[in-house]
């Protein structure tokens, strides 16, 4: 594949370049080399050994943290330490969104949650909205988001657990190992 993106048109002085080509064309081949090579980038993250608790009254809203990062590719910024639960997006493109959180009921009560992606800290996907439903204690709530955005750069997204139905304040922890998300730039 390299070999199509080398430098070329050769001029009449044997000199090699771009200069003369146009930007769309130069975007275009770019892209072309990152459909091929699979060298769009990415970011995955995790949970390291904290839990958290996500749970609460009815219409508690928490935004997971993310304090690992298994892969950081260029194109994305986050920190580990500081609003840990954002990762925003350096270039606009479509992105691929996978998450997976998994908490464990702490109640006899059961619970109802959803959980969904959140682009700038206001818009709530909802086409990326997922369900589940514990109904005691030490069952698990296993909520997984699968969906495409369309971003611009600098925008940020969030993972947002929400509970929509439950007898009181219970807490709803999370299991680190199970906890995941996944950002991937495919156009």
């Amino acid at each position: 594949m390299s070999n199509l993106l080398r430098h070329f048109p050769i001029s009449a002085a044997g000199h090699v370049g771009y200069a003369n080509w146009h930007p769309n064309l130069i975007t275009w081949m770019q892209e072309v080399y990152r459909a091929v090579s699979g060298d769009y980038n990415v970011i995955h993250l995790t949970k390291a050994s904290a839990t958290e608790d996500i749970g609460g009254v009815a219409t508690t809203a928490t935004r997971i943290a993310w304090d690992e990062e298994a892969v950081k590719q260029p194109g994305f910024v986050h920190s580990t330490t500081s609003l840990n639960s954002r990762v925003t997006v350096e270039n606009a493109g479509r992105y691929m969104l996978k998450a997976n959180v998994v908490a464990v009921n702490g109640a006899t009560a059961a619970v109802q949650m959803r959980m969904y992606p959140k682009v700038n800290g206001s818009t709530n996907v909802t086409e990326g909205t997922t369900y589940d439903y514990a109904i005691g204690s030490g069952w698990r709530v296993n909520l997984n988001v699968n969906t495409e955005l369309d971003l611009e750069a600098g925008d940020y997204i969030e993972i947002e657990t929400y509970v929509v139905l439950t007898s009181g304040d219970q807490a709803v922890v999370t299991s680190a190992t199970e906890c995941e998300l996944i950002v991937r730039r495919i156009a």
